[in-house]
């Protein structure tokens, strides 16, 4: 379920008209069917003002600092507009010493941003243990908090997690803090497509569309 909606669309004709998503006196709305597509001259996505947010209500809100991004179509081409959502989930781990969140990943750029919205960091170090297993624990990449992995009072290995999180030594019973843990997370993502679809000479369609996200941050790409 989408959060927030910063934008709202307005259709331009070619005859000095124009029809908006919602009515800005009443908030009434449009539906993308409603456009004529014949008299279609230009369309944009606009930020919400303050005036019509009071009228939508939630998930609607106003963010100042947008732009509006208009485009104007040539009479060969046709619109391509929408509203996409999707979410996904991941794991992500998180320090109990400073807050940070990061996906713990090999392999990958230290300090990239994943699918997540989070960092990716792969720190960690290891220790052999007596039957020639390797154990290996993220280690934090802000502040460096990192799990023991052995009691560090009678140097057992852990062999139990509590339902609490917390680590208990099998031979002294102590129980320990975990620093780091790994947990689920689900990020939403809402993006505004705009661009046009055209027919070219040799008969090929080819789409020119751009990507804009809720902060207003614009991908280009294009296409047959």
């Amino acid at each position: 379920m989408l959060e927030t909606i910063p934008y709202f669309w307005i259709a331009f004709y070619n005859d000095n008209t124009c029809l908006p998503q919602f009515d800005l006196d009443t908030g009434e709305q449009h539906l993308f069917k409603d456009i004529d597509q014949i008299k279609l001259a230009k369309f944009g996505w606009f930020p919400v003002t303050y005036e019509l947010q009071s009228k939508l209500g939630k998930p609607f809100y106003v963010n100042p600092k947008l732009n509006s991004i208009i485009l104007e179509l040539k009479p060969n081409q046709r619109l391509i507009a929408l509203r996409e959502e999707s979410q996904s989930r991941f794991t992500y781990s998180h320090c109990t010493k400073c807050g940070f969140n990061w996906q713990w990943i090999p392999n990958r750029e230290e300090g990239s941003i994943g699918d997540s919205g989070l960092p990716r960091y792969n720190k960690y170090y290891t220790k052999t243990a007596s039957n020639g297993r390797v154990i290996a624990e993220v280690i934090c990449p802000q502040c460096l908090a990192k799990n023991d992995l052995k009691c560090p009072d009678c140097d057992e290995w852990w062999n139990k997690v509590n339902d609490d999180g917390t680590l208990e030594c099998p031979k002294c019973k102590k129980i320990y803090e975990r620093r780091t843990f790994t947990s689920a997370g689900l990020r939403y993502v809402c993006r505004w497509l705009l661009g046009y679809q055209e027919t070219l000479p040799d008969g090929h369609n080819e789409k020119h569309i751009m990507s804009i996200d809720k902060d207003g941050i614009i991908q280009l790409g294009s296409g047959r």
